[in-house]
This record gives structure tokens, C-alpha cells and sequence, in this order.
């Protein structure tokens, strides 16, 4: 006896992807200091990396560098 139907179910979000080269797609609720701390790299470094100014700047959608360039 079978269970439902088969259901393909995604096994990565739209950043899981982005996050395997090294960037980071911010979500709504997203802090670049949450950011930081949920991926284990220093708030000041993804300052830098990224070239952002001010920090209450980043919106949905925008890919944050994890590491840098050329790494």
C-alpha cells in the first residue's frame, strides 16, 4: 500500500544556491548583523567586502558577498 501521490519537493531555497558560491540573497527580516552571525564571518568584513556605507541599507534581493573577492 502506497502512500499520496510523489511530490518533487525543493531541496534548496532561492539562496542555498548563491550561498555555494560565496554570496548570500537577503530576505526579508535579513540585518547584515544577522547575516553575519548565521553564516560565521565578522559584521565589519561583510562591510568591507561588500562596500557598503550604511548598513540599514541592504533590501530583498541583494547579494551579499560571504567572503572575498577572489576567494
Amino acid at each position: 500500500m502506497g502512500g499520496g501521490p510523489d511530490v518533487d519537493v525543493p531541496t534548496t531555497g532561492p539562496s542555498a544556491g548563491s550561498e555555494a558560491n560565496g554570496t548570500y540573497t537577503v530576505k526579508a527580516g535579513d540585518t547584515l548583523y544577522s547575516i553575519a552571525r548565521d553564516h560565521d564571518v565578522s559584521y565589519s568584513d561583510l562591510l568591507k567586502w561588500n562596500d557598503i556605507q550604511d548598513p540599514n541599507t541592504i533590501v530583498v534581493g541583494q547579494e551579499i558577498r560571504l567572503a572575498p573577492s577572489g576567494s
